[in-house]
This record gives structure tokens, C-alpha cells and sequence, in this order.
């Protein structure tokens, strides 16, 4: 997982990250790995260490003004991974693009 964290970090330096890409990035090192994986578990642990210990901040897209900005989420990292697995649980099937919870750079806001 140190891999997927590395390469994560990489990428929120380009762009805002879905939850989808944290998703599948941990199914790609399962695979490359050829060991089985909680792929909910490992995902949540990836979002946890991309907040806490790399700063990135979790939050979504709002319309505002005919445009989109970030609206952080502004709660306890608890709250924060119970958030997205109720909401991940709750959409009864595969993650998509956009669902539940974006990570961007603090210098992003």
C-alpha cells in the first residue's frame, strides 16, 4: 500500500482525488500483489493517512453562482471515514465518478 499511498500523493499535487481513484488503486495493488485485501477497509485506511498524516482535505463539490467549488468538510477525521462508508453503503452499488467525498490540497481552497 505504501505504493498506492506514494502515487495518491503524487497525483493530488495535478488534481482534486475521487474516492473511485483511491478505490481503484487499491484493487490495482491487490492485484499486482496477488493477495486479497478488504478493498473497503484498505481504501478507508488510504483516505485516513491522505488526510491525517499528508494533509489533504476531504470535502465535495457544491453548485455555487453557475459554477462548482469545494466545500470542505469541516468534521473530525471520525466523522470524516464514518461519512463515506455510510454514504459508500448507502449508494447500493459500484463507486462512480464523483461519489461521496473529494480530496484536494489545503492550497487548492
Amino acid at each position: 500500500m505504501e505504493n498506492a499511498l506514494a502515487a495518491l500523493i503524487d497525483e493530488s499535487f495535478h488534481d482534486h482525488l475521487q474516492l473511485v481513484e483511491i478505490e481503484y488503486t487499491v484493487r490495482e495493488c491487490a492485484v499486482l500483489a496477488g493477495i486479497p485485501l478488504d478493498v473497503r477497509r484498505e481504501t478507508l485506511a488510504l483516505v485516513r493517512a491522505l488526510i491525517v498524516e499528508h494533509g489533504l482535505i476531504p470535502g465535495e463539490f457544491a453548485a455555487v453562482d453557475g459554477g462548482f467549488t469545494f466545500v470542505a468538510w469541516d468534521v473530525p477525521i471520525k466523522c470524516v471515514l464514518d461519512r463515506i462508508d455510510s454514504e459508500w453503503s448507502a449508494l447500493g452499488r459500484e463507486l462512480n465518478l464523483g461519489d461521496v467525498v473529494w480530496l484536494t490540497r489545503p492550497e487548492r481552497l
